[in-house]
């Protein structure tokens, strides 16, 4: 029970990389409160995992969320950003209307629900942000021009973010992983080729998907306290954290001088 004790607050919760988290966290002992976009999905987080109505890229929605996290358990350790969508298009195919979504889901929605749970986490002396990214973020992507410009923004943010936060005990991740299975994807590989085998020979063919289940918990070791001191900078290949994974890029930065020089970073 590595997360015993600690409130937790889940974005994009519904389905996919958010609801395996959710319920790896719960599994550990950690209070959940789960953002979901659609409360009657078709599959709702069991209890004793609370799921709240949320919009990340509306700032009532975030605080309310972050809010209800500390209404229900009196305080905040862990943000895991992890709502997001996706769209495909060159910069010529993309339209103002889908440029703009993508910043507002991918990046808006995690700067604020940060910026409302900082706080909180301040009262405390300590908290850890995961943002979720993506291997996107990092090198880019064929007809991915605004999902990656987004991913990308959500990596630059982190490092300032771990910068901003390290003296004074927030520790704040970013996790980018490759293709993780989920049912957006599901829907998008069907209309093309709607035989189930044939769905996934097309998936393979493109990219190795990864299944959302954390096997080793990327995020839990990034969440439990002491494990890390602060994070973000250097960037690193884990690919035993998620089970079939193409390699994740996972970045941190360790600073060990907390005491006397917060910036003294390895």
């Amino acid at each position: 029970m590595r997360l015993a004790g600690k409130v937790a607050v889940i974005t994009g919760a519904g389905s996919g990389i958010g609801r395996a988290a959710a319920l790896l966290f719960a599994a550990e002992g950690a209070a959940v409160v789960a953002g979901v976009y659609e409360p009657d999905g078709p599959e709702p987080l069991p209890p004793p995992i609370a799921a709240v109505s949320c919009d990340v890229t509306r700032d009532e929605d975030a605080a309310r969320l972050i809010g209800a996290a500390v209404d229900r358990h009196g305080g905040l350790d862990i943000l895991v950003n992890n709502a997001g969508i996706e769209s495909p298009g060159t910069v010529t195919e993309t339209t103002d209307e889908q440029w703009q979504r993508l910043i507002d889901v991918n990046l808006k929605g995690q700067f604020l629900c940060a910026r409302h749970a900082v706080p909180f986490m301040l009262a405390r002396g300590k908290g850890s942000i995961v943002n979720n990214a993506s291997i996107n973020g990092i090198r880019g992507n064929h007809r991915l021009v605004a999902y990656s410009a987004s991913k990308g923004g959500v990596v630059a943010m982190t490092m300032a973010m771990a910068l901003d936060y390290a003296p004074r005990g927030i520790r704040v991740n970013c996790v980018c992983p490759a293709a993780i299975e989920n049912t957006r994807m599901d829907a998008i590989s069907a209309a093309r080729a709607p035989d189930p085998r044939q769905r996934m020979e097309y998936l393979l063919a493109k990219h190795p998907i990864g299944a959302p289940r954390p096997a080793r918990g990327c995020r839990l070791r990034h969440a439990v306290s002491g494990q890390r001191r602060v994070v973000i900078h250097h960037r690193r290949r884990a690919s035993r954290g998620w089970r079939q994974i193409h390699p994740v890029m996972i970045s941190e930065t360790r600073c060990w001088g907390a005491a006397s020089n917060p910036w003294e970073c390895r």
